[in-house]
């Protein structure tokens, strides 16, 4: 069967997978692993066919040995070798092999930035709390911090989230992102005068008074206590 365009065949193949012909949909898939929207769609479907093995075989063939890397969307047959690591790790963490996923995601850590994400998130999906704080510790761009400060505070430790961005403030090359999430936080549970200050060290910072820091923390209805401090450029009054 040909289906000309790929969204085209991307949308029949996952209608076939929803209506209990996923190993057909599959067999479709295949030959064309080497576009990005459809190897997506080939992992989904391969959940469904209970096809993970041969998934993950055919995503670790588009992976390069060597230490290339793509600069481009389109190397590598079209799909990068970032794409085909993150869906491997999904496949490797669906089958219950997630020390592998993490060594995958922890190899591109360095290179590609959607992969500390991943790993965060990956950690904290299983429970590896330590291993995220650690991680959390040594990220440069607060994504670690972040994740395990929603996992703290989604089991009510408030002030261990506030500890962890409190750190990451002073270890992150990411201030900005850290210091509105660390002063959101805060005025989630009624510390508002403690989210003004935040943002306003921020601010007050070399390089912080930036129009998005300011834009921001003003748009933010949780935020409503940081506006009335906030000046028209980034200071405050």
């Amino acid at each position: 069967m040909l289906l000309g365009h790929p969204h085209a065949l991307e949308s029949y193949t996952r209608l076939l997978a929803r209506h209990g012909r996923a190993r057909e949909a599959f067999d479709l898939l295949v030959p064309h692993v080497g576009d990005g929207s459809l190897a997506r769609a080939l992992v989904d479907v391969a959940a469904v066919a209970d096809r993970d093995d041969e998934a993950a075989v055919l995503l670790e063939a588009l992976i390069p040995a060597d230490e290339h890397r793509c600069d481009s969307s389109w190397c590598c047959r079209g799909l990068d070798t970032y794409t085909a690591t993150g869906l491997l790790t999904t496949v490797r963490e669906r089958r219950g092999r997630v020390d592998e996923a993490v060594v995958l995601l922890r190899a591109l850590g360095d290179t590609w930035i959607d992969a500390r994400d991943e790993l965060a998130s990956l950690l904290a999906r299983h429970g590896r709390i330590e291993e995220l704080r650690a991680y959390a510790a040594t990220e440069e761009f607060g994504r670690a911090a972040w994740r395990l400060a929603v996992w703290l505070e989604e089991r009510g430790d408030v002030e261990g989230a506030v500890a962890v961005y409190r750190q990451a403030l002073d270890t992150t090359a990411a201030r900005g992102h850290v210091a509105l999430h660390l002063a959101r936080l805060l005025a989630r549970y009624g510390r508002g005068e403690e989210a003004i200050e935040v943002v306003r060290a921020l601010a007050d910072a070399p390089g912080g008074a930036e129009d998005w820091i300011v834009d921001t923390a003003g748009a933010e209805k949780s935020c409503g206590l940081v506006t009335r401090h906030v000046g028209t450029r980034g200071g405050f009054r």
